[in-house]
């Protein structure tokens, strides 16, 4: 079975030792499933919009890495019931005190990565300067280096930029909205 991985999208899926081994939550899924169905997996990396494209397409079988289930995606695919459930959250720079949660967003310069969940949350949010990333690691590196005022990503994926001490980030407020993680097929 071809599976589509994104391979920047940590803890769930990141690069291993090659590039034919990535490791994390979801390869391990994966490959649990795999074993007990009896079949073969050999992973594909691919970012998240060509992985979607490509399980659309047939050109891939299987495509997990973060992907929300949701209506307009049910119309190319199958979804596998949800394996994972996560709210967004709030990231600041660690002197921000400025910004406390995402009420305090309004007329703030925010990242976010286009076409997910976190840019559905902020687009909910009045007078919002949104800037869209094509990965959430681009928009944490423009907030790390000054040029937001804050990013809004879902709750585990955050986690692993704030906890890397050189980032000098933290989560503020409490998570919001809700995405259901599933395996595309």
């Amino acid at each position: 079975i071809r599976v589509g991985v994104d391979v920047n999208f940590p803890p769930f899926t990141q690069a291993g030792i090659d590039a034919d081994n990535p490791v994390g939550f979801e390869i391990d899924l994966i490959n649990e499933l795999a074993a007990k169905s009896g079949v073969a997996v050999k992973f594909i990396n691919s970012d998240s919009n060509q992985l979607l494209a490509f399980v659309s397409q047939c050109q891939l079988d299987v495509g997990i890495s973060g992907i929300t289930i949701s209506e307009p995606l049910k119309t190319s695919m199958e979804f596998t019931p949800s394996y994972y459930s996560t709210g967004q959250v709030v990231v600041v720079k660690e002197g921000n005190i400025v910004i406390t949660g995402k009420d305090d967003l309004t007329g703030m310069k925010v990242g976010t990565q286009d076409g997910t969940p976190s840019e559905l949350e902020l687009e909910k949010i009045p007078a919002v300067q949104i800037l869209d990333y094509g990965n959430f690691e681009l928009a944490m590196e423009d907030l790390i280096n000054g040029y937001l005022d804050a990013v809004v990503i879902d709750y585990p994926h955050a986690l692993t930029y704030v906890n890397v001490d050189r980032n000098n980030l933290k989560i503020v407020g409490d998570e919001f909205g809700r995405a259901d993680y599933g395996i595309a097929v």
